[in-house]
């Protein structure tokens, strides 16, 4: 019986003893392999850092709007009998828009011009009697203040006429006719519209701040949301005399051609004042950066000083020569197109990594791959 149970421990002690010394043994292993585990190279794109030179700006918000836009309105009571214009043409100054019936005020005028006659008659008698005293002063008097009177109601009349013949106060694009044949007027019914389409201007506003940098003639850069690709390039005329005093801005004024005529007034305009100096600048890619929490920042590429491993039969003869990244905070400031420019942290020259951030880590290997990259592979890397 204790034989048995003598040979029962010791196979128990071998069995456990296995277990526990082979488990030991694989933590060692597994403990062996982590200590000397090396992850793959990650693979790349990158750029480089290129100091340009940029001129600075102030962005603003504004709209456009023509120098001369009225809404052409009746003058006169009447009747419209003739149209002189189509929607949306381009008129000429002084060009007929608009004809009222003018009949009744035409044999007004032909009246008024028939006693204007009699009272010039009336007036040379009495004046060569009033020098020879056969008048009396009264008479002499009484003849004149009619001429005067006679002459008052042609002139009035001949008024009446002509604003009753509707005319473009100056040359621009008419907008969509409003009034119709027949249709009777009272003075201030609307008409059409009227826009003055080369140049317009460009109003908009900039905080008080900027008073000092502003000056007449300074160019502009205007874009416009229905033409993306387009800029426009106009020239500011006039600074307000004044400050808002609810929102410390101050209204800036300029001409902006418009030779094409596709702008109109009232589109929406993204303004940027140039300054006349220019800085030079140091700008990488947006896609480089690497935007948290703890502050904005890149992986630069260095070459990769270790030794490469020795090749094994997965590896093939060619292999890609490896760099080695390094992760650095920046200061960024303005940003144009795709670019933005960098303050601190990234000098001319550097390369950046500009794809493939999300796999990376301190010092860590990589293989730049620039194939499908607008950037080409750096060809010297600088030293860390």
């Amino acid at each position: 019986m204790k034989k048995r149970m003598v040979i029962m421990i010791i196979v128990l002690v071998i069995v456990f003893g296995g277990i526990f010394g082979f488990d030991a043994l694989r933590n060692h292993m597994k403990n062996q392999f982590f200590a000397h585990y090396e992850p793959p190279p990650v693979t790349i794109s990158t750029a480089v850092a290129k100091q340009v030179s940029w001129t600075p700006y102030i962005s603003a918000v504004g709209s456009i709007s023509a120098f001369n836009g009225v809404n052409i309105t009746a003058q006169q009571a009447g009747q419209v009998n003739k149209i002189y214009f189509q929607s949306g043409e381009q008129v000429k100054e002084h060009q007929l828009l608009i004809g009222q019936n003018i009949a009744i005020d035409t044999q007004d005028l032909k009246n008024y011009e028939a006693a204007l006659q009699l009272a010039k008659v009336t007036f040379q008698r009495q004046q060569k009697l009033f020098k020879t005293h056969f008048v009396s002063a009264s008479a002499f008097d009484e003849s004149k203040a009619k001429l005067q009177e006679a002459q008052t109601n042609v002139d009035k009349t001949k008024v009446v006429i002509d604003q009753k013949i509707i005319k473009a106060p100056f040359a621009g694009k008419i907008g969509i006719r409003i009034a119709n044949l027949g249709q009777y007027l009272n003075p201030g019914d609307k008409l059409t519209s009227l826009q003055a389409m080369n140049p317009l201007r460009v109003l908009f506003s900039t905080p008080e701040q900027y008073l000092s940098q502003l000056k007449i003639g300074q160019t502009i850069h205007v874009k416009i949301d229905t033409y993306p690709k387009d800029t426009f390039v106009g020239k500011v005329i006039a600074i307000n005399s004044e400050v808002n005093n609810e929102t410390r801005n101050i209204q800036i004024e300029a001409n902006l051609p418009n030779n094409k005529l596709i702008l109109v007034p009232g589109m929406f305009a993204n303004v940027k004042v140039l300054m006349p100096s220019k800085l030079k600048v140091t700008v990488i890619p947006q896609t480089a950066i690497n935007y948290t929490l703890y502050g904005d920042s890149v992986y630069i590429v260095y070459p990769d000083k270790q030794p490469q491993k020795k090749a094994t039969k997965k590896t093939t003869a060619k292999a890609k020569p490896t760099y080695i990244v390094k992760r650095v905070y920046v200061s960024l400031g303005d940003s144009r197109s795709n670019l933005v420019q960098v303050l601190q942290g990234v000098k001319p020259g550097d390369v950046v990594v500009s794809s493939g951030q999300l796999k990376l880590h301190n010092n860590g290997r990589v293989i730049v791959n620039n194939s499908a990259n607008i950037n080409q592979a750096p060809k010297v890397l600088r030293a860390e």
